[in-house]
This record gives C-alpha cells, sequence and structure tokens, in this order.
C-alpha cells in the first residue's frame, strides 16, 4: 500500500485525538516511554500527578524509554540512570532552599553520570529552557505549557465583589515567601492561607496588623469553591511553571502576583495584577476595575492547555520523534529477531509446506519471512500459497518480472526487519528445530560469524591455466562437507542453508562483483568476500534432523546448480580468486584443530 501525504486540516476542521488515532496530519499517537519509580505531588488538588497519570497510562508502553517525571528528585536521590532516558526539569535556576536548583543540580555527581544517556529534557517554561541551554546541557532541550485538567467552576466576580469581607486566598508552598501574606496590608479582605507542612503559623503571627486564618488541605470541592470566589495572592522568591498560576487561569481567578521567573509566560505581558512590591499589591487590592480586568484578561487570553492537548505537544516535539518506537508498540514496521529469504523458482507447488513447517517451527525467536518469486509466470500460485496461512507466519512477498537468480540475497540487506538472515532454499524441508539450530549456533560462534549447513574446503592447490575445470571435475582438492558432518570451518558456504548477519553482508555490499555473470555462483562469490576480503569465519555445522530437501533438489530440469551456465561461472569464478592468492591455505585448517 502507498501511503500520501495529505495538506494540513482546514481550519475549523475536527482532526482525530484518540490514544489509538492520527492526532494531527503529520503525527500519529505512538506510546514510546515507560514510567518506573515516578515522582508528583499529591498535595495538588490536580496538577503534575494527573499528568504523571496520563502519560502513564497514554505513552507508556513495555520496552520503552525511560522517562524521569522530575529529574532533580531522581538525582538527589542518588540514583545513576544508566539507560536511554528523558525527563521533566521542573527546579527554578537559582535558590536559597535545600533542595537543589538547576545550578546545583547541574553540578551533581548523580546527574554528571546520567546525563550522558539522556536522550532529551522538557522544561515547563522557557525561562529553565534558557538557563540549561546557556549552562550547556549538550541535550536537546524542548518547552511545553504546563496542562490543567477542565475547571470544575469559573471564577465569579459578583460572588468575589458581594463577600463581606471579600476573600483573598495565599495558596502553595513551594518557592513561597510567606511573610509577605502576613505583612500584606488587606482592609476589607479575609486573609486564608492553605496550611502547608513546612510553614508554622505561630512563628509569623507577630507579622502584619491582620490576622490570617489558616487551613488545613479541604476537600477538592471547597478548594473550587475558594478558587471561585477568591482573588489569589502569591509572592514568589522565583517559578519556572507554578501550578497555582495554572489553577487561576483555567478558573479565571484573578491572581496578584510578582511577576519573576517564567509568570508572564503564561500570564502575559499586560496582565494587570502584577505588582513590585507590597505597597503596590495592596493598592491593586482595593481598586475593583483593575480586579475585574484581570478577570477579563484571563478569560480573553487562550488558557492553559488541557492534559490531551499537552500529550499531543509532548509527542511532537522533536525529543519525542526522536525516540525509537518500542517492538511492543510497532505495527506496520516491527522489528524481528531474524528475517528467513526464500527464493522460489519453478517449485511454487512446494510452498505450501515449507511455510506450514516454518510456521510450526519451536524456537521463542520472533521472525518473518520473505518470499522473493524469480518466475513470473509463477505468481498467483506464489501469491496463493503465501495467503494461505491464516496470519501465521508474518510473510512479504517479492514477485520479479525476470529471473535475478540467488542474488537477491544481497537485496535483502534493505528489505530484512531483523540482525540475522536466514536463506532457506525452496528445495528445503525444514524439521520443528530448523530456526533454533541454526541459531544456537550463531550464538555459539559469535556476533561476525556466518553459519552453514553444507560448504568446501580447498586443500592446497595450484591452479591448472590449461585445463582450470580439472579441479570441480575431479574433487581432488576439494573436500565437500554436508549437514550430518561435525562443525568445522569451511572456505565455501553452500546458501541453501545459511545464516548470516545483516551487518555482515551490509559491509558485503561494498564490494561489487567483477562480472556480472558471478550472481550465477552468488554463494560461492559471497563465501570469497567474507572469507577473502572481510576475514569473517564460515563456520558449517552439524545439523543432520534439522532439515531435507525434496526430490526437485537434484532434478536437472529446476535445480540451478546442475545446469550449463552456473556450472561454467564455477570454473570462471576459481580462476578468479586462485588468481587473487584465495584460499590462504592452513588458515582453515587451523581454525578446524582450535575447533576440536
Amino acid at each position: 500500500m502507498t501511503e500520501r501525504l495529505t495538506p494540513y486540516p482546514e481550519a475549523g476542521t475536527e482532526t482525530e485525538t484518540g490514544a489509538a488515532g492520527q492526532l494531527t496530519s503529520y503525527l500519529r499517537h505512538r506510546p514510546k516511554l515507560r514510567l518506573e519509580r515516578p515522582v508528583s505531588w499529591e498535595h495538588h488538588r490536580g496538577g503534575w500527578k494527573d499528568v504523571v497519570g496520563a502519560i502513564g497510562r497514554d505513552l507508556c508502553v513495555p520496552g520503552g524509554v525511560r522517562i524521569l517525571t522530575a529529574v532533580e528528585e531522581t538525582m538527589a536521590s542518588g540514583e545513576v540512570i544508566r539507560e536511554p532516558w528523558v525527563g521533566f526539569v521542573h527546579e527554578a535556576p537559582r535558590h536559597h532552599r535545600a533542595f537543589p536548583d538547576l545550578e546545583r543540580l547541574l553540578r551533581m555527581d548523580t546527574w554528571k553520570a546520567s546525563v550522558r544517556r539522556c536522550l532529551g529534557l522538557w522544561t515547563l517554561s522557557e525561562y529553565q529552557r534558557d538557563y540549561l541551554r546557556e549552562a550547556g546541557v549538550g541535550v536537546p532541550v524542548s518547552v511545553l505549557r504546563y496542562p490543567v485538567a477542565a475547571a470544575p467552576r469559573e471564577f465569579s466576580f459578583r460572588r468575589f465583589e458581594e463577600g463581606v469581607p471579600r476573600s483573598l486566598l495565599f495558596v502553595g508552598e513551594y518557592l513561597r515567601n510567606f511573610p509577605d501574606f502576613w505583612e500584606l496590608s488587606a482592609p476589607g479582605y479575609d486573609k486564608t492561607l492553605l496550611r502547608c507542612p513546612d510553614v508554622d503559623p505561630a512563628e509569623l503571627a507577630g507579622r502584619g496588623d491582620q490576622p490570617v486564618r489558616v487551613l488545613d488541605r479541604v476537600p477538592d470541592d471547597e478548594y473550587d469553591r475558594l478558587l471561585a470566589e477568591s482573588v489569589v495572592f502569591l509572592s514568589l522568591a522565583d517559578a519556572g511553571a507554578n501550578t497555582t498560576i495554572v489553577e487561576c487561569m483555567a478558573r479565571g481567578t484573578p491572581v496578584l502576583v510578582n511577576p519573576v521567573g517564567g509568570v508572564r509566560e503564561y500570564l502575559g505581558e499586560g496582565y494587570p495584577l502584577y505588582y513590585g512590591d507590597l505597597g503596590e499589591a495592596a493598592a491593586k487590592l482595593q481598586d475593583l476595575d483593575a480586579i475585574a480586568s484581570a478577570v477579563c484578561h484571563l478569560r480573553c487570553r487562550p488558557g492553559p492547555a488541557g492534559i490531551p492537548e499537552f500529550l499531543t505537544a509532548m509527542q511532537n516535539t522533536a525529543i519525542y520523534r526522536s525516540l525509537p518506537v518500542p517492538r511492543a508498540a510497532r505495527t506496520e514496521f516491527r522489528d524481528f529477531d531474524l528475517t528467513v529469504l526464500i527464493c522460489s523458482y519453478r517449485r511454487a507447488g512446494g510452498l505450501p509446506e515449507l511455510l506450514s513447517r516454518l510456521a510450526a517451527q519451536d524456537c521463542a525467536a520472533r521472525f518473518e519471512v520473505i518470499v522473493w518469486n524469480n518466475d513470473a509466470s509463477a505468481a498467483p500460485e506464489v501469491q496463493a500459497a503465501c495467503d494461505g496461512l491464516g496470519g501465521a507466519l508474518d510473510v512479504k512477498v517479492v514477485h520479479s518480472s525476470e529471473n535475478y537468480y540467488c542474488i537477491v540475497r544481497l537485496a535483502a540487506v534493505s528489505l530484512m526487519r531483523s540482525g540475522l538472515l536466514l536463506v532457506c532454499d525452496d528445495d528445503v524441508l525444514p524439521e520443528r528445530g530448523y530456526v533454533s539450530r541454526f541459531l544456537e549456533a550463531y550464538h555459539r560462534y559469535g556476533p561476525d560469524a556466518v553459519v552453514c549447513a553444507r560448504g568446501n574446503v580447498f586443500r592446497p592447490q595450484v591452479l591448472d591455466e590449461e585445463n582450470p575445470e580439472s579441479a570441480w571435475e575431479s574433487m581432488d582438492g576439494i573436500d565437500f562437507y554436508d549437514e550430518h558432518d561435525d562443525d568445522r570451518p569451511v572456505h565455501y558456504m553452500h546458501a541453501d542453508n545459511c545464516l548470516l548477519p545483516r551487518h555482515v553482508l551490509r559491509r558485503a555490499l561494498e564490494f561489487d562483483l567483477e562480472r556480472y555473470e558471478f550472481a550465477l555462483v552468488d554463494d560461492y562469490w559471497l563465501s570469497y568476500v567474507l572469507s577473502h576480503r572481510l576475514k569473517v569465519p564460515l563456520w558449517k555445522i552439524k545439523a543432520d534432523g534439522a532439515f531435507s530437501f525434496t526430490e526437485s533438489a537434484d532434478d536437472p530440469r529446476v535445480a540451478l546448480y546442475l545446469s550449463a551456465p552456473v556450472r561454467e561461472q564455477v570454473v570462471n569464478f576459481y580462476v578468479h580468486h586462485m588468481r587473487d592468492g584465495w584460499p590462504s591455505f592452513g588458515a582453515v585448517a587451523g581454525r578446524a584443530a582450535d575447533a576440536e
């Protein structure tokens, strides 16, 4: 199926935003993360704990990249992250609290050890992002606006104005200047502090000339009522993004605040209730027009994003787009442990049994099958065989307009969705342990080894310039080992049953066929390149009982190796590699001795 890019939607057009659907014209929902020991703050009405819950629900999947929901908390705990990770940064650049600010965070040993594996950081303000960039953190940093859930109640100016006294509320704990609330002159207001565990009201009782009512944590519905009928006062030491501010924005609740750090990014430059000192704050509390203007400002200004919109924006960042899609989240671009390649030519009738046997393998490895059909006239029959599996195998079919012989094995490098290629000819009948036998041997001989079931070893010899074909006619200097023989290194691997690592095949593709006719003996040529040019070990393994051959394997009407053109190129290539000094006699014998 060919995909076509679509234009951006027209204004007002709805786009799918469900967890399983398309988020924008060029962005689809793909869970890529993994939560492990997430950090949130339970004293919030919703706030960050709602965001963390949504990330865990909608963006996490087994095998995803680890996400730190509060980088500072994880680093302060002493944990060093030794795997790829991303995370959210919440702290202000500098403050005098015991908990590390960004300046101190970047000096921590846990940070220095962990940042090497960091794939990106998100902040909730440009203020924090710019500090990190200027400090040279060396990883991508992106800004996301702090979201908030929909407000259950909006601010009522009428209820606020009619209050006797009117309600003035101080909310939050972190980086707050609590003495300022006691010292603020607010005649006509009832001053209420929503108590935080770190604040001792008795220590502040002597400040100012108005009492402050201190409440312990209130139920959510009471908290919503207070925000709907009060002006909120904040005195901040610094701020990146502030939970109280986004809660006020969502409700249209006027908040009297000193514009430090990232505050202006959220409330805007023209917000009427910024103050520079407590005198200005006191004056604005008595100015109902300024308070009404602040309410209008908040209602006319785009409010904070909801959590679904936040997740969409997060997925649209370059950081998230660059993360790998975990195996569990892949659909059309899944990956596998192994790719089985079958080159089919004039044996379409045997494909159903071959594929059924592959579907019945006893191994735990996830593998795909690529069937390359070199016989255009048999395309319907080949396709029917592949379609008839009922989903038992992941099969892709390539129908060729002409016979490219087995050189198509090299083309599999760009088609395979795994790191290992197992070539299985169309005259092979694999038993249940076929795939596992080759995988076990590959893991035994190492990541660069090539494994086959049958192969040849050249004994020391000299090229007969007058009669070069005598070497292959007499076989006096060439030994053949089949699947019944014990493991041993070989010079020439037979590719009817062989396993090759993709990274090794890629290196082999750097070499050109010296003559295109050598495509008829591609496994002979490939053995020369691997053994002679790349010094890759070729191992013939004992594979008796793992497979058998069909009767057509030795049928001269079908078996390519018996044809005159192939036999001619066998000799021609023998001349080529002997003149080039391959094989190096003794190298294979030495490896065979080591194996014993």
